[in-house]
């Protein structure tokens, strides 16, 4: 389960979608693994297993308590297709324009000048929906970490996802801060180091903004919390948002513990003065 995110209420179909898949992601996982990382053998077992036609109802077996992870990663993964979309719109319009600035110095200063703007936009454009990509639309989300194979997890997004009977029902309990927050990297212990301190990197699913909760030994002889704003990867520390005092290390990390928790899920003025 992904920390500040709760597991969300799909429709009956999108639950049954899930249910199949499953099913259909288990049975690839017991397969020889040569042919489970055949594109073409996982697709169509996978393809199969999610046509009612093909596989009854009565033929899927009960997920128990696993089900709620897979709600779980579907939820990630209809969230990361969200940003996807708006990822492909924003490269669209960044294509356009830069063709655009292609014909106006196609006008201003000739066909050379207009083939070398299009070229250099055209590799800022490329490089820039890169970065997207990798830090607004998947942010860090790997398929290795749910068990599954890259062909997997575009079956789900392809077959599942993809589905406009999928897009048509809304998922209940995934709010636009949760959104934001759903990847697997929502929360990152830098370092945890008896005698150095706690260093913590998160992102608030109350908010959607990034926070360092940092903890460091004081020279005075105590532990000392601070909470601090990411801003470009780091801590604003000109201006804590918060500070506590503990007496040793073991009181520190609970602490630190604590503060985690209380930034990932609440709202900045309910902790902040905790």
């Amino acid at each position: 389960m992904f920390p500040g995110i709760p597991t969300p209420q799909f429709s009956e179909f999108q639950l049954s979608r899930v249910k199949r898949f499953a099913f259909g992601a288990n049975c690839l996982m017991g397969m020889d693994p040569k042919d489970r990382l055949d594109p073409r053998k996982s697709k169509t077992l996978l393809r199969i297993v999610l046509d009612p036609a093909k596989t009854p109802d009565k033929e899927i077996q009960d997920l128990g308590d696993v089900l709620n992870n897979w709600i779980q990663f579907f939820a990630v993964l209809t969230v990361c297709n969200r940003r996807e979309r708006k990822a492909q719109r924003l490269f669209i319009i960044l294509l356009t324009a830069g063709f655009l600035l292609a014909v106006y110095y196609w006008y201003a200063h000739g066909i050379l000048a207009a083939i070398v703007a299009f070229v250099l936009g055209g590799i800022s454009v490329f490089l820039l929906n890169l970065i997207v990509l990798s830090r607004y639309v998947w942010r860090g989300f790997s398929p290795l970490a749910w068990g599954l194979t890259h062909t997997e997890v575009q079956c789900a997004l392809d077959s599942v996802i993809k589905d406009p009977r999928w897009q048509a029902d809304p998922i209940v309990g995934l709010s636009e801060h949760e959104h934001r927050s759903g990847r697997a990297t929502n929360i990152r212990r830098l370092y945890t180091y008896e005698g150095k301190g706690i260093s913590t990197k998160l992102r608030s699913a109350a908010d959607g903004k990034k926070y360092i909760v940092s903890t460091a030994p004081n020279p005075n002889g105590y532990w000392e919390l601070a909470v601090f704003r990411c801003i470009l990867g780091f801590a604003n520390v000109y201006k804590p948002l918060r500070v506590a005092h503990t007496d040793s290390f073991a009181e520190a990390e609970e602490e630190h513990s604590r503060t985690e928790e209380m930034v990932m899920n609440l709202p900045l003025e309910e902790w902040q003065n905790w």
